[in-house]
């Protein structure tokens, strides 16, 4: 992946946007911009729960009455001899119900078993599946685009969509510094949707071992994603799990040192600008574009 060495500057904290209309601003810009800062357990072999148990005297009183109901009250006789038979039925038909219990126990088990093993082995369907799930919890939305094994390496491809400098809480006009605090506030909110995308497939996928995530936003202009156009890229593996809360304060920096990342920072503002994509990422852009299109 080709590097653009842009230079993230972070001389100075910036100051938090303070009105949104509808929601506290800084509840706002928190959640956008410390979604990585959440927990990301590691996926683990689900045990499945066993069903609810048989309902035994449910069982005894349905076949009772079946029977025992069908015989006049004076019959005393014929009575007692429908109870005993319908109290053999119902013994009959509760064994059945706990084998089945225990077979529909077994079968999600074994589904279930199917679906991990798959994850383990790096399965295609099973990571894509898997993963998206995981994406699903993103402030953001996002997609996988590819799941391949290189090198001896397994790794998936994901496309997340981030919004304009919009979806941040607006400074109230007059600080000379309001338009430079978004666009630094915009680049946080794009390393934190980076960095939690990254460790939710990470915890979601235990045999992926690199991801790669290509950022989007909507594009009015329709080019280079039909729709979308692509403002960063870069690949991580498992050694992001590992870093400290203290580096992650500043969810920027991590993106922007990180080796082989695509990103550029116009002007003196560090506006956040489209990027130049090689082919096969610029397809990765436009599969994207055409499935949240659903076309």
């Amino acid at each position: 992946m080709a590097v653009d060495v842009s230079t993230y500057k972070r001389s100075r904290q910036p100051g938090r946007p303070t009105s949104m209309p509808g929601a506290p601003a800084d509840a706002v810009t928190e959640r956008l911009t410390e979604q990585h800062l959440a927990s990301f357990p590691a996926a683990q072999r689900p045990m499945i729960s066993a069903p609810a148990a048989v309902d035994e005297d449910a069982v005894r009183a349905r076949e009772v009455q079946a029977l025992v109901g069908e015989v006049p009250r004076f019959r005393r006789a014929e009575r007692a001899v429908a109870r005993e038979k319908a109290l053999r039925n119902a013994e009959f038909q509760i064994g059945r119900l706990r084998l089945a219990r225990v077979d529909a126990l077994v079968q999600a088990q074994q589904q279930s078993d199917r679906v991990w093993e798959g994850l383990l082995g790096h399965q295609a369907d099973a990571v894509r599946a898997c993963v998206e799930t995981a994406l699903e919890q993103n402030v953001h939305a996002g997609a996988v685009t590819d799941v391949w094994t290189r090198d001896g390496r397994n790794g998936a491809d994901l496309v997340v969509e981030v919004g304009g400098l919009e979806v941040l809480p607006a400074e109230p006009a007059g600080p000379a510094h309001a338009e430079r605090d978004a666009h630094v506030w915009y680049l946080r909110m794009v390393g934190s949707t980076v960095l939690a995308t990254v460790a939710g497939a990470l915890a979601a996928s235990p045999a992926t071992d690199v991801v790669t995530v290509l950022v989007v936003r909507p594009s009015s202009s329709g080019a280079p994603g039909d729709g979308v156009e692509p403002v960063y890229a870069a690949s991580f593996d498992r050694s992001v799990l590992d870093l400290s809360r203290d580096v992650l304060q500043d969810p920027a920096a991590v993106i922007c040192d990180r080796p082989g990342s695509l990103f550029r920072l116009a002007g003196p503002l560090h506006e956040v600008v489209p990027i130049d994509l090689d082919d096969r990422s610029l397809l990765r852009a436009r599969q994207y574009a055409a499935r949240r299109s659903g076309s």
